[in-house]
């Protein structure tokens, strides 16, 4: 495709081009000195295109300077989290020796008084640990933002025909062929906004971009899934030390046999099955999602994502608009995949146990590209009722710029909650979202980078 051509302005007595810059009055011809006038039209034009440019370039320094904020939280908290999970067990762990020192103490008839002058220091130290080291890894300055910078627009020179490049929004320059006075055309004009429209959309990309690593940073706090081993490893040193202790002292004869210790020796066995049914539980249901991902595998090609960090990346490369952060978790039912369904990126996003005030999801994502004018007639008809399908299935649709994203329902995620097994179901569910993507003209979407 040739590039819009430029235009010049010619002098009234002598024909010299000229370039000027865009103000009321007369432009004088650097030639001979004649004034003439300017078009208002030729005026009005110019300012538009350049306060277009500028505008659209502004909101883009705007966004790049706050997707650096978010990028170093994101760098931090990538960084820190692992450390702040071993501070955390660390400081559970010292708080659990401590607390079976005291009974061991008691036993062995230390006096109280000095067991706490040693022992309570080590139980309020962690918590200020803690607190400053999370505060020494979150220090430090901004992050240096990028700033935005429209691409040059390619034009022809009306007078020797030579490619030239304007700066998007510039008035104009001399051809560095001929030396003619070049001035953007309307339709040079069209392609500058454009260029820097991009830039500007570019930019608001980076903050989504760098809002969802940070929120991935965060889940990598999450200690939902370890809150059973944390009490139940708590207890266990605990009861079980005091139990045993008792228990060996009776079988010396240094101590005097009472069945009270039989009920200590019940509840350390209870918590150690407990914690052992736990475990194997969610390495059962892992092992039944892992399943049902390799079962749709042999319909489409299948990924299966362990961390919702690999989420973030599929939603970076594939979907430019805003996905919910609260979506974007990481807990003990938290199952993802990413699929190629007859061509189209898909991805498979759930967490099906509830923590705090984080709700179950189940979200199946298609990116596509729609064409700007919406579906007509048969294919209006075909796409809604592929719309439809989709609800009778236990998903509610939702269209974006991005693609299809559909959410299971509360009936549909219960019964994958209580079978992992019938995760594989949504295999129907995906076909049904690229037919209707299909019916409404969409194509793949494309990935970024």
């Amino acid at each position: 495709m040739s590039p819009p051509e430029a235009v010049t302005i010619h002098c009234t007595r002598c024909g010299g081009s000229f370039a000027f810059v865009p103000a009321a009055g007369n432009a004088r011809c650097p030639y001979c000195g004649h004034d003439q006038p300017v078009p208002a039209e030729v005026l009005d034009g110019l300012r538009r295109y350049a306060g277009d440019v500028g505008q659209a370039l502004a909101h883009a320094d705007r966004a790049y300077a706050s997707a650096a904020n978010w990028q170093r939280w994101a760098t931090q908290s990538k960084r820190a989290a692992p450390r702040m999970k071993a501070v955390l067990i660390a400081s559970t762990a010292l708080a659990v020796l401590v607390t079976a020192g005291l009974a061991f103490s008691q036993a062995l008839g230390v006096s109280p008084q000095v067991v706490s002058m040693v022992l309570t220091p080590l139980l309020i130290l962690p918590g200020p640990v803690w607190v400053g080291y999370l505060l020494w890894e979150y220090r430090g300055g901004r992050q240096r933002a990028r700033r935005a910078q429209a691409v040059g627009v390619s034009v022809a020179c009306p007078q020797c025909g030579a490619q030239a490049e304007l700066a998007a929004g510039a008035s104009g320059q001399r051809s560095t062929y001929c030396g003619a006075a070049l001035v953007p055309s309307r339709s040079a004009m069209q392609v500058g906004i454009a260029a820097a429209e991009l830039e500007q959309r570019r930019a608001e990309l980076e903050v989504l971009k760098q809002e969802r690593l940070v929120i991935a940073g965060y889940a990598r706090y999450d200690m939902t899934a370890y809150v059973p081993y944390i009490v139940g490893g708590s207890l266990v040193p605990t009861i079980g030390g005091v139990t045993v202790y008792f228990s060996i002292q009776m079988l010396r004869g240094t101590e005097p046999f009472t069945p009270d210790i039989l009920p200590l020796w019940g509840v350390l066995f209870v918590i150690l099955a407990w914690l052992a049914w736990v475990w194997l539980r969610r390495r059962a249901r892992r092992a039944h999602f892992a399943e049902a991902i390799a079962d749709l595998g042999r319909q489409f090609s299948a990924n299966q994502l362990t961390a919702v960090s690999q989420v973030v990346d599929w939603l970076n490369r594939y979907w430019p608009v805003r996905y919910e952060s609260e979506s974007l978790s990481q807990g003990t039912d938290f199952v993802a995949a990413s699929f190629f369904v007859l061509g189209y990126p898909a991805l498979l996003n759930a967490d099906l146990a509830p923590s705090g005030e984080r709700e179950p999801h189940l979200h199946v994502l298609i990116a596509t590209y729609r064409p700007r004018a919406p579906p007509t007639g048969t294919a209006l008809s075909n796409a809604e009722a592929g719309l439809s399908r989709c609800r009778t299935l236990g998903f509610e649709p939702v269209v974006s710029a991005a693609g299809l994203l559909a959410a299971a329902n509360a009936k549909t995620m219960a019964k994958i909650k209580r079978d992992p097994a019938s995760l594989r179901q949504i295999a129907t569910v995906l076909t049904t979202m690229v037919e209707t993507e299909r019916a409404a003209g969409a194509v793949p979407g494309v990935g970024a980078g």
